[in-house]
């Protein structure tokens, strides 16, 4: 799950304002199996989530533009086991102190 862009607002107030609330993020992602070059790319949906199938093996997550424009997401490690179903929540930083 791409799991809240935060924070979305500078600072929070009293009482707290909705649309300061964190919300989902639908980005691509770029996910690289460790000590490879094995490349593979997805994309979280309007809710954030996402599911793609994977051998085992340990990985790491990025956005696929390197220039890490904002929301930046911080590289992300992940192992997957075998048979086994992985739950991960992605933090997007959107920049705004």
């Amino acid at each position: 799950k791409i799991g809240p862009t935060n924070p979305l607002c500078p600072a929070p107030g009293e009482p707290a304002d909705a649309s300061c609330i964190d919300k989902p993020y639908k980005t691509k992602l770029r996910i690289v199996k460790d000590d490879t070059d094995l490349v593979q790319f997805t994309a979280s949906d309007v809710n954030g989530n996402f599911f793609i199938n994977l051998d085992p093996g340990s990985y790491t997550i990025t956005i696929p533009d390197l220039s890490k424009q904002l929301p930046s997401l911080p590289d992300t490690t992940v192992v997957v086991e075998k048979g086994k179903v992985t739950d991960i929540k992605l933090m997007f930083d959107s920049g705004i102190r």
